[in-house]
């Protein structure tokens, strides 16, 4: 299961795997959730959705490619008749921070990523080219992070090969085109899953098998150098994310319990809180205020 949030951070939603999608308004005081009418919508999941910069559109990744929705009175979701098939099964999606353009990573297999236009008026989507990762990567559904850059320069994914990988790309801001940057794959610890990265866009990290990896990120090229001391932590993480400040990482798994961190905000290492972990819940991770 993957919880996302809204930008306004007043709606809530969680992707089910192999289900649908459930959503629940949140208080803006005491941040408790109700139930939106008509929820569970949608089908089939197989990965986190990804919300519109605006609020207005949501995006699921789905066995045949990305479902689109509009978002109604009440937090309702419609379908949007979309052109979103994609080669292979879906893995996990990502939107331009303009809202003008949406990826989406597909596989086992042959894996590549699929890049769509999207209509300003109705949220649809167009497709625009697909690229093939090497074929030693594989993406795999319900595994797999992609996170694009705050300035909508570079976008990352992660993929599984002998070792893990970090393939990343710069986004042509004219045509969404993808070109792969220099270096890349990027090197990472095993199993890496999701990426997030810094309202700066100057750091990057990853949940992995082996904690969660730091990386600075080159403001020119896009570029990615791991941060020493990565991976930081010494068990699995399947889901991160970064608060609102920008100063504090929490990491969970699921099996493992939240792992909270401070952010070094000149170099991206991470430095454990006093009394991390936190709780006794394990799952995915959101952030609303």
């Amino acid at each position: 299961m993957w919880l996302s949030a809204n930008p306004a951070g007043s709606v809530v939603y969680l992707a089910v795997a192999n289900a649908n999608i459930e959503s629940w308004s949140a208080n803006p005081t005491t941040g408790a959730l109700t139930p939106t009418i008509g929820t569970p919508f949608g089908i089939a999941l197989n990965g986190r959705i990804t919300v519109s910069p605006n609020g207005n559109y949501v995006y699921a990744p789905i066995d045949t490619g990305v479902a689109t929705y509009s978002v109604g009175p009440g937090a309702a979701l419609s379908p949007v008749a979309s052109n979103f098939s994609s080669p292979g099964a879906s893995a996990a999606a990502a939107v331009t921070p303009d809202g003008r353009f949406v990826y989406l990573a597909s596989g086992p297999g042959q894996s590549r990523i699929s890049a769509f236009s999207v209509s300003s008026a109705t949220g649809a989507l167009d497709p625009l080219a697909v690229s093939a990762l090497a074929p030693s990567d594989t993406v795999v559904p319900g595994d797999a992070g992609m996170a694009i850059s705050p300035n909508g320069q570079f976008l990352y994914l992660s993929s599984h090969g002998a070792s893990g990988r970090i393939e990343a790309y710069a986004i042509a801001s004219s045509t969404g085109a993808l070109s792969p940057i220099n270096g890349a794959p990027f090197v990472s610890p095993v199993s890496p899953k999701e990426l997030v990265l810094d309202a700066r866009g100057k750091f990057l990290f990853v949940a992995t098998g082996a904690g969660v990896a730091a990386y600075t990120v080159d403001a020119a090229s896009g570029a990615l150098t791991a941060v020493a001391g990565s991976p930081f932590g010494f068990s699995r993480m399947d889901h991160l994310i970064i608060d609102r400040s920008g100063h504090f990482l929490y990491a969970t798994s699921l099996s493992t319990p939240i792992t909270a961190f401070t952010i070094d905000q000149n170099t991206g290492a991470l430095s454990p809180i006093a009394g991390s972990p936190f709780g006794a819940g394990m799952g995915d991770l959101a952030i609303l205020r």
